[in-house]
């Protein structure tokens, strides 16, 4: 009898097996898909939320071109036999500008130091009719010249160089006394370096960034400068020697000063003839305005 009820039981073992065996499938399927969901939930979200990597070449590339732009120095230069070989002005002017890449990686002190040292900075000199013509040539010709004049820190380290120049200045009077050949260049050099200076420290794009402060300091500085040469005759005998100071003291003076632009107007606006035929009344002037 139970042999009986057994076997007669069977088919309905087998489909309640069979049952079993679909919802074990059909709950896998579901937490498959369940997981797949999640899986490509995180990706999304990992996708909008996750910020780019930043590439880390470029960082590198940027220390390289910073050690470059201070390490850069002129690849010919006067007395070699690089220079020598090229007999062309402007084809040493051209080998001479600073690669633009390496511009805005360089300070400005290193700028001020490579315009100082250009190799064509003495063409200021003579190559235009007055030193402030000549100072735009400077600029038109080296790229330097002109990066530095965007900086807007430019105007203090140019005053701090003209300081220095004035400090060394102090000895032309006992070069001269030696009347030695090497001394008169030296101290002919030390003249034109200081109006070098001057006259890029007067320039619109120096004086109009810089601050009062500053301006303060070119007019206190020039003032002395002006008195100093009144003294020491025997190196500042000619009234020429004064034009470049005084017209840096009427630059900044006008632009610490506005209300003065008509007491020193006729200086600035014909200082070409000035330039050549300097008047020795124009340093008292200026002394009473500004000192």
């Amino acid at each position: 009898m139970l042999f009986f009820f057994f076997f007669a039981k069977i088919p309905k073992i087998q489909r309640f097996i069979h049952f079993l065996d679909h919802l074990v499938m059909k709950s896998n399927l579901l937490l498959l898909a369940s997981l797949g969901l999640a899986l490509v939930g995180c990706s999304n979200k990992e996708e909008i939320e996750m910020p780019e990597e930043t590439p880390s070449a470029p960082v590198v590339e940027v220390k390289d071109l910073t050690r470059a732009a201070e390490d850069w120095d002129f690849p010919i230069k006067p007395g070699t036999d690089e220079w020598k070989a090229i007999l062309d002005r402007w084809e040493r002017g051209k080998r001479c500008q600073i690669p633009e890449e390496l511009l805005p990686y360089m300070t400005t002190q290193k700028l001020l130091d490579l315009w100082y040292d250009y190799p064509h900075w003495f063409d200021f000199t003579y190559i235009e009719p007055t030193y402030v013509e000549g100072i735009e040539f400077i600029v038109k010709d080296f790229n330097g010249a002109r990066e530095l004049l965007k900086r807007e820190d430019c105007c203090p380290l140019l005053l701090n160089k003209l300081e220095s120049l004035l400090q060394e200045s102090e000895k032309f009077t006992e070069l001269l006394h030696n009347k030695t050949t090497a001394d008169s260049l030296a101290v002919g050099d030390g003249l034109w370096r200081m109006d070098y200076v001057m006259m890029m420290l007067a320039r619109d794009e120096v004086i109009d960034k810089a601050s009062a402060e500053d301006l303060g300091k070119v007019v206190s500085v020039g003032c002395a400068a002006l008195e100093q040469r009144g003294i020491d005759k025997e190196v500042y005998r000619s009234p020429k020697l004064f034009s470049e100071v005084a017209y840096l003291v009427a630059k900044a003076g006008v632009k610490l000063y506005p209300e003065t632009i008509d007491e020193v107007a006729f200086f600035l606006d014909d200082y070409k003839t000035y330039f050549w035929r300097f008047d020795m009344d124009i340093v008292n002037q200026l002394l009473e305005l500004y000192q």
